[in-house]
Formats: structure tokens, sequence, C-alpha cells
């Protein structure tokens, strides 16, 4: 059960739109420490079983170009498919938060780990010398991190808008990963918020119905 926020002092024009924001900062808390209680016992173990599950899907396995991200602590640890992807010789694209817009980042081609450099919220991105990609093909993936995910597809993120407007106008293949104790019946959602074709656990994968 989900704890919920008493919304009554919001005039009732305010409820429709702040709803969702008030639900998703109360789960934010709850479910990350969850997940960290999880990464702690589990982490490597589930990481290399999703790693291994994204192979299930031909979509995956025959996609054009790969747009994953380095992990921040506790997230699904992808790097493994990252490094397996590289040594293949695959396209493989990570994302750089814009210093000048907030709330954008673009996806850079990297060759190598060391293409890599900390960034924004200490995460490694793409050094700025790398390419730059502005368009994606239905060919391709785009592995997404969250806190969490619900049964359709949606995911709680931190916050910030990053993946959500990005997705907005992606037409590949969307993949959410996430240990399964965070996917959830229902997660609160905005009207900008996007949801993934499938979700892969460590138990396996489920394809979101449209």
């Amino acid at each position: 059960m989900f704890p919920k926020i008493d919304l009554k002092f919001l005039k009732k024009e305010e409820t429709a739109v702040t709803q969702p924001i008030f639900e998703k900062q109360a789960l934010r808390k709850t479910l990350m420490a969850k997940r960290s209680e999880i990464s702690s016992i589990y982490g490597i173990e589930y990481s290399a079983a999703i790693c291994s599950n994204l192979e299930i899907l031909a979509t995956y396995r025959y996609a054009e170009g790969y747009l994953m991200y380095f992990p921040l602590k506790n997230e699904v640890d992808v790097v493994c498919a990252i490094k397996k992807l590289l040594g293949k010789g695959k396209r493989v694209y990570l994302p750089r938060c814009r210093k000048d817009a907030e709330g954008i980042m673009d996806f850079y081609e990297i060759a190598t780990f060391e293409d890599l450099e900390e960034g924004s919220f200490k995460v490694m991105e793409p050094k700025e010398s790398c390419k730059r990609v502005g368009y994606f093909s239905k060919n391709t993936v785009c592995i997404v991190p969250g806190i969490a995910f619900d049964k359709e597809g949606y995911r709680l993120g931190y916050g910030k808008g990053y993946y959500d407007r990005f997705l907005k106008n992606y037409s590949g293949t969307k993949i959410g990963v996430v240990f399964s104790d965070l996917v959830c019946d229902d997660l609160p959602r905005g009207r900008y918020d996007n949801s993934v074709d499938f979700i892969i656990t460590e138990k396996g994968v489920t394809k979101i119905d449209d």
C-alpha cells in the first residue's frame, strides 16, 4: 500500500495537475530505500540476469544501435551489456545532460569507456569530443532506467524529466530495466510521462500491451 498525501489544501482545479507530482515525491523515498536494500544483497546477481534477459529479445539482439545509460548507485548495472556490445563492434550511445538547458539530454556515440568522464549528478557521461547523434531510427533500442515501473510500462524516475522529454520524440523500442520487486501494479503519472514497450527484470521479459 503506497503512502497517500492529503491534498485538501489545494484548490479543486490544481489537484488534477499536482496530485501525481505529490504522489511521486512520496513514493521516491520509499521505493529508493527498497531498491537500495535489494541492490545491497542481490544487485550484482540480478543485474547480470537482467543483462542476459535483454538478449532474449530479438529486437535487442538485432538492433542497429543501442541507447544505454551508465548506472548510478543502486540502479540496474548494465555495464556488462555495454561491454558486450562494444566488444561486438555495435553502435552504443550514452546520454550527456546539457548545461545550457535544464532537463534536456543528448546521446553521444562511444567506442570505449575511455570516451567517458564524470558529468552531471556524478554519473559517467560521454565527452563532448564524442559524436552527438540527434536522430535515431525505429531499428534502435533505448534501455530506460527507473526507480520503479508499473505493469503498464510507466516509470518512476528522479523527477528531473530527462527521459520523459527525450522519449517523447524517440521512435525506437523502449526497454525498461528494473528489479522485479519494484514492478508495481500502478504508479502515479503525469501528462508528459511515457510508457516503455518492454520491461526486463531478473525473472524475464514482459511485453507491454498497447
